[in-house]
């Protein structure tokens, strides 16, 4: 602007000298008096120009930069209520103005998305449970108080950490506060599959607290941006569950042995002439057996359950044992003419405990036994691809019920407790084959239809324990 004014200035300094030195050699008549007037003006007048110029301007652009400096909400001026435009140019008032409404929504919206911060800030700052939202690329973008002591983290977050207006470091990775593999494996398995992952942690492994992971994909309609964590302290609840396990257990193994005895008597009281003695000690046997199956199945139970990882593990035939399955298991399905269907083109191998994978396959086996119908059918499908393992069985029997698909799992639960009790199912089994997929990081997926099919998918992943 200081340019513009001052060659406007020259130029009607030019200008005026132009035409006095005109009139002076038409009235005069000699150019070389007047030439020494000229060049001493010209001197004068750029000056002047130069001079009044660069004060002009300066008194033109002063109200504007003022003007923008009140109005720039990047200058780090965040008292925005005390400021107050005002110009002294008629023409920029209606500029002025619109400025005027706009600080004042940006001051209403500014004002409700701190409170809004607040509010969430303090809800999660009071919450038992630990949250951590990463990005795509794992940086942590948010870590709330207990995350930070679930997690071991207090010597990595700067300064204070209960004051509620704490600026924690999250531009990190998390990968910064800890490289634990299992976790990092978790986080980049929902992040690349959009499935939600649970992964638990025995005690001694962040803190002396055992954890539990809930670790889900932040998803858009532009896809996956990150991962949401959170966690549960959850060492009551597993103590509590330890403790009642080895109480059944110890129960168990006791019971185990005056019920051996029990039914090696009813075998010999089997033998009696006597109609009646017959009667009442074939009663006795079955019992005992269904006591003692019941016993063997909560052992079994209770060993699967105290293991955090299973023991002599090796490469495992799984075509093999699930023939050596079907054959246990031939006598039961042929009583109500039952039929496998299973065929294998290839022996596929997986990397396992060879009692707990069969214990897995029988268990699933003898539930579509026992809950199908007569002259019913079950089929069996394996598959493998370089990441899985996959495991299907179906059988066109008596079905599952919508309400009860959540609670099969569950110990002791029966869908039809009086078809239940007929069939001589103890309520174990699906428990049994929970715990085994839990065991090896994998994930179980029952689909059926009451009255028309259950099919029960397992699929173990391969790269967790080779």
């Amino acid at each position: 602007m200081r340019k513009r004014i001052f060659w406007t200035f020259i130029l009607i300094s030019f200008s005026s000298l132009f035409i006095f030195g005109m009139l002076f050699l038409y009235f005069i008549g000699d150019a070389l008096m007047i030439l020494p007037v000229i060049l001493l003006s010209l001197l004068i007048v750029g000056a002047l120009a130069f001079f009044l110029s660069g004060k002009l301007s300066r008194r033109i652009i002063k109200p504007l930069l003022e003007f923008s400096e009140k109005i720039d909400i990047t200058s780090g001026n965040e008292n925005l209520e005390s400021l107050s435009i005002g110009v002294e140019y008629e023409e920029l008032l209606p500029l002025a103005s619109r400025f005027d409404n706009l600080k004042e929504k940006l001051i209403k919206h500014l004002t409700e998305q701190k409170d809004e911060s607040n509010k969430i800030r303090l809800i999660l700052d009071k919450m038992r449970e630990g949250v951590v939202v990463l990005n795509q690329t794992k940086d942590v973008l948010l870590i709330n108080k207990s995350a930070i002591k679930h997690l071991g983290l207090a010597q990595f977050i700067p300064e204070k950490i209960d004051k509620l207006s704490q600026e924690i470091d999250t531009d990190k990775n998390i990968l910064f506060y800890t490289r634990n593999i299992e976790l990092n494996q978790a986080i980049d398995e929902v992040i690349n599959s959009g499935e939600t992952c649970i992964l638990n942690m025995p005690e001694g492994v962040f803190t002396e607290k055992a954890l539990r992971f809930y670790v889900s994909p932040v998803i858009e309609s532009i896809g996956i941006l990150g991962a949401a964590i959170i966690i549960r302290d959850v060492t009551e609840i597993i103590r509590a569950e330890n403790i009642r396990s080895e109480f059944v257990a110890n129960v168990s193994h006791e019971l185990k042995t005056p019920v051996t005895s029990i039914k090696g008597f009813a075998e010999i009281l089997s033998g009696n002439a006597d109609a009646s003695v017959k009667k009442h000690s074939k009663i006795i046997l079955e019992q005992a057996e269904r006591l003692l199956e019941l016993v063997d199945d909560i052992l079994l139970l209770s060993e699967v359950e105290s293991k955090t990882k299973d023991s002599d593990m090796k490469q495992v035939n799984v075509t093999q044992t699930i023939r050596e399955a079907i054959s246990v298991l031939e006598a039961q399905a042929s009583g109500k003419g039952i039929k496998f269907n299973f065929s294998s083109d290839k022996d596929i191998f997986y990397f396992a405990n060879r009692n707990t994978l069969f214990e897995l396959i029988l268990n699933l086996l003898d539930n579509a036994i026992k809950y199908n119908k007569l002259n019913g059918k079950v089929e069996i499908g394996i598959f493998e691809t370089a990441d899985e393992l996959k495991i299907s069985i179906f059988d066109n029997g008596i079905g599952i019920p919508k309400n009860d698909l959540l609670r099969i799992f569950e110990r002791f639960y029966r869908v039809d407790k009086s078809r239940s009790k007929k069939s001589g199912g103890t309520g174990l089994g699906l428990s049994i084959v929970k715990h085994i997929v839990e065991l090896y990081r994998g994930k179980i997926i029952v689909e059926s239809e009451e009255n028309e099919y259950t099919k029960v998918s397992v699929t173990l992943p391969r790269r967790t324990l080779q």
